[in-house]
C-alpha cells in the first residue's frame, strides 16, 4: 500500500488480485494527516477484501461543517420536542471544539473515547453529561451515514456511561406551581423558599447560604455567593413577587445571619 499526493490531498493506491484500486482520502496532504490517511487506506483495502467496495465513495466532510447541517436538521426534526433539540445543541458546543475540522469519516472509536476522557478531565462534567454528549454524537453519525460522510458509527454503546444514579428533572407547570404554593401555605418559611427559587431562579443551597448582609432591600438586590462555580456568584434583582418574603430576613435569631436560620427555622 502507498499514499501519494494529488491536488494537495492524500490519495491511496494498492493492488488486490491483479486489480489496482485508487481513491482520495479527502485529507490535506500534511504530515499531521498522514496517519489518518493511512487508516483510511487500510479500511479501504479491508472493505474490498470483504466485498464491500461500494462504500468507498464516502465524501470527506469536516466535522464542523457536517455539524452545522446536522444541527439545522435536528432543530427541524425535534421542533415538537424543544428540550431534545436544546440538549443536542448543548452537547455539540463541546463536540465541535474537540473535533474541529477533522473529517467525519476519520473519527474512530478511539477518538470518541478520548473525547469522553477530555470532557471528564478538562471540564469535570458528570457521567450523565458525557452520556448525553455521546448519545448526541451517535445520533449525528446516524445522520452522517445517510449522507455518505462516513462508513460506520464509531460511538460504541458499551463506552457510553450508565444512567444509573442520573437525576431526573421535572419542570413544574403553572398549575403545579400554584398547587404546590397553595399547599405550602401551612409552612410559610417553606413557601417563601419555594417562591424565591421559582421567581429568582436560584438553587435551594444558594439561598440557604445567603447572609443577611447579602440582602439589599433598598436597592432590591440579592447577592448570591454560594454558587457551584465562579459565574454562579452573582447579584440578582429581587422580583416584586418575592418582596413579601423579605421582612423576616431583617430579624436575627441568636446572632445567626444566615437565611437558613432566619427564614427557615
Amino acid at each position: 500500500m502507498a499514499l501519494r499526493v494529488r491536488r494537495g490531498k492524500w490519495h491511496y493506491r494498492f493492488e488486490i488480485n491483479g486489480h489496482e484500486w485508487t481513491g482520495s482520502t479527502g485529507l490535506v496532504a500534511s504530515e499531521r494527516n498522514r496517519k489518518p490517511a493511512e487508516r483510511i487506506e487500510l479500511e479501504a483495502k479491508q472493505a474490498i477484501e470483504q466485498g464491500r467496495s461500494h462504500i468507498l465513495n464516502v465524501q470527506a466532510v469536516p466535522f464542523t461543517e457536517a455539524a452545522d447541517k446536522f444541527l439545522s436538521w435536528c432543530e427541524s426534526a425535534h421542533r415538537n420536542k424543544p428540550n431534545t433539540w436544546r440538549r443536542v445543541k448543548t452537547s455539540f458546543a463541546s463536540l465541535v471544539v474537540y473535533f474541529g475540522r477533522k473529517p467525519v469519516n476519520a473519527v474512530t472509536q478511539g477518538d470518541v473515547a478520548d473525547y469522553a476522557a477530555w470532557r471528564a478531565n478538562e471540564h469535570h462534567v458528570k457521567d450523565v453529561t458525557i452520556r448525553h454528549d455521546l448519545h448526541s454524537l451517535s445520533k449525528f453519525f446516524k445522520y452522517a451515514l445517510k449522507h455518505n460522510w462516513c462508513r460506520d458509527n464509531p460511538v460504541a454503546t458499551e463506552d457510553i456511561p450508565s444512567d444509573e444514579g442520573a437525576v431526573r428533572m421535572h419542570v413544574f407547570t403553572d398549575r403545579e406551581e400554584k398547587t404546590y404554593l397553595s399547599a405550602a401555605e401551612r409552612h410559610p418559611k417553606l413557601r417563601d423558599l419555594a417562591t424565591l427559587m421559582l421567581y429568582q431562579g436560584c438553587r435551594p443551597e444558594e439561598l440557604l447560604a445567603v447572609k443577611l448582609p447579602d440582602v439589599d432591600l433598598e436597592r432590591r438586590y440579592l447577592h448570591i455567593d454560594g454558587g457551584k462555580t465562579r459565574n454562579a456568584r452573582r447579584d440578582v434583582r429581587i422580583r416584586p413577587e418575592c418582596l413579601p418574603t423579605m421582612p423576616g430576613w431583617s430579624v436575627r435569631r441568636r446572632g445567626d445571619t444566615s437565611f437558613a436560620a432566619n427564614a427557615i427555622h
